[in-house]
């Protein structure tokens, strides 16, 4: 049979047809300018991402630098724990690009004296630690007992088990009466079971402390509580805290 489709003369499809090819050119302009906005979005992603890699890389590379200087400056006391002698370091929020600053010196009493400026500008944070060596802490080891000083604010007592700044390390906030009752020695014990994971001032899960695993122990005070919620007991400004004596207790 023969097709009596004709084309009409003028070469105008008809009003079906230009329908059709306007949608066609519609839906083809509509996923060109799709593409186009996929593909500045990727590179705005990618840009976002790389900056903010080399950022945390430059950041990261400075701190560990920070953290290998004051290792090179040791503040020796008389304390000890299992018989052996405690060299500390500071570390404060420099690390990080904050302005808090702080000194470690010895007591006439063999203690330590952490005391310093905390600032809230860009941080918050000033910390000291004991030079990583092993303490062959034994296995009933139960928690530490020990004899402080403090001002009105609430310091946490850390723990690490490993130099690593990839391992949680382990803290525990002092008890109350430390800013309660300031500028007192007080004594007291905090269990092991006390302590939660952190690392880089967040809380972590799925871990548990081994006492003969622990390698250091010190000192922090900073915005945040052992259960990283912001510190009540924490402001700008001076602050001072005297560790007398400290040992490991067994149960």
């Amino acid at each position: 049979m023969q097709d009596t489709a004709k084309v009409p003369m003028d070469g105008k499809l008809p009003a079906p047809e230009i329908a059709t090819d306007v949608l066609k050119r519609k839906r083809s302009l509509g996923c060109r300018i799709c593409c186009r906005v996929c593909a500045l979005v990727s590179v705005a992603i990618f840009g976002y991402l790389l900056y903010t890699g080399v950022h945390f890389g430059l950041t990261f590379s400075r701190g560990m630098a920070y953290m290998r200087e004051e290792e090179s400056h040791l503040v020796n006391t008389s304390l000890t724990l299992n018989g052996k002698a405690l060299q500390w370091y500071k570390v404060n929020d420099v690390v990080m690009g904050g302005h808090s600053t702080s000194t470690l010196e010895a007591t006439e009493e063999g203690g330590l004296r952490f005391s310093g400026v905390i600032s809230t500008q860009d941080g918050g944070f000033a910390s000291c630690s004991t030079l990583e060596q092993p303490q062959a802490l034994p296995p009933t080891t139960t928690g530490f007992e020990m004899t402080v000083t403090g001002n009105w604010e609430l310091y946490k007592f850390s723990v690490k088990t490993d130099k690593s700044v990839w391992v949680p390390i382990w803290q525990a906030d002092l008890p109350s009466i430390t800013y309660e009752e300031p500028d007192v020695k007080h004594t007291f014990t905090l269990p092991l079971t006390a302590f939660s994971a952190n690392r880089m001032g967040r809380p972590m899960t799925g871990y548990t402390l081994n006492a003969t695993e622990i390698v250091a122990i010190g000192f922090n005070l900073a915005l945040v509580d052992v259960d990283g919620s912001p510190n009540p007991h924490f402001s700008d400004g001076p602050f001072m805290l005297t560790l007398h004596d400290v040992r490991a207790v067994s149960g």
